[in-house]
C-alpha cells in the first residue's frame, strides 16, 4: 500500500518530535562546578562569566562566613549583579532537640542575596537518607531547604509543597555534569554549559563531603543536584 505524501509529511513530523524530545531529555539541565579549594577571588571571577550565559538559577553550596575584606569585592559584585542566586545556610540544634534549632548560620551579610535554603540533609552514619528536607521551622518561621528554593526558583510551575520531606521514588541513574572552576577561567567551556541551566557550585574531591547515596559515594553538591532533579521531575512522593 502506497502512502499518501499528507501521511509520510505526519510520520516525519512525529518522528522528528520523538527525537527532539529524547535529545531533550538527554539534555544536562543541572551543571555542577567544582570550586575544589580556588580562592573568592577566583570563585567571583567564575561566577560572572557563569551569569553571562543567563542561567535560570545558580546555586552556591559554600559558606563563607568569614570577611576577607576587599579580597571578597569581586565575588561580592559578582553576586550582587546576578539577581536569581540561592545561597546555602546551615540549621544547628546544639542546646535543644531535633525538630527543634537554634542558630542558622549564614554567610557573611556581605555575601547576601535574594534567597537562602538550609543545605541540611538528613543521614544515618555515612548514608543518606533518600528523603529530601523541603522546609523546616526556625523561630516561628518556615524556611525552605537549598534544593527545594533552587528547584523552585528554576521551575515556576512547581507546585508549592507543604510537606516537611519528601521521599525520592527512584535515584536518577544519569551523573549531571561536572565542569572544574578553573577550567571555566581558561575558557574550556561552552555556552550551552550554562545558557538556561540551574548551575550549582560546591566541592566535589574532598572525601569530608562525601556520603553513600544508593549505592554511589558521592559528594554533598551532587546529592543536593539529585534533589533538585527529584523535585523537578516529579520523582518524589509525600
Amino acid at each position: 500500500m502506497r502512502l499518501k505524501s499528507k501521511n509520510i509529511v505526519n510520520i516525519f513530523l512525529i518522528l522528528v518530535g520523538v527525537a527532539l524530545n529524547c535529545t531533550l531529555l538527554k539534555a544536562k539541565k543541572i551543571i555542577i562546578v567544582d570550586i575544589d579549594f580556588d580562592n573568592r577571588q577566583e570563585v567571583g571571577l567564575q561566577l560572572k562569566i557563569i551569569a553571562g550565559f543567563s542561567p535560570k538559577v545558580i546555586g552556591i553550596d559554600v559558606l563563607y562566613t568569614n570577611d576577607s575584606l576587599s579580597t571578597d569585592s569581586i565575588l561580592v559584585g559578582a553576586i550582587k549583579s546576578f539577581k536569581n542566586i540561592v545561597m546555602a545556610a546551615k540549621l544547628h540544634n546544639l542546646d535543644v532537640p531535633y525538630p527543634f534549632w537554634d542558630s542558622l548560620e549564614l554567610a557573611h551579610e556581605k555575601f547576601n542575596s535574594n534567597f537562602i535554603g538550609f543545605s541540611n540533609i538528613y543521614t544515618e552514619s555515612d548514608r543518606i537518607i533518600p528523603e529530601i528536607p523541603i522546609q523546616e521551622s526556625y523561630k516561628g518561621k518556615m524556611l525552605s531547604s537549598f534544593s527545594y528554593e533552587i528547584a523552585r526558583r528554576s521551575a515556576p510551575q512547581l507546585k508549592r509543597i507543604k510537606s516537611k520531606s519528601l521521599i525520592i521514588k527512584r535515584i536518577p541513574k544519569t551523573a549531571h555534569k561536572i565542569i572544574r572552576g578553573k577550567d571555566i577561567l581558561t575558557g574550556k567551556h561552552e555556552s550551552k554549559d550554562f545558557e538556561n541551566k540551574i548551575v550549582l557550585l560546591g566541592y566535589i574531591g574532598d572525601k569530608f563531603y562525601l556520603k553513600r547515596f544508593g549505592k554511589k559515594t558521592i559528594s554533598g553538591i551532587e546529592i543536593q543536584a539529585h534533589f533538585i532533579e527529584n523535585l523537578i521531575h516529579n520523582y518524589a512522593i509525600k
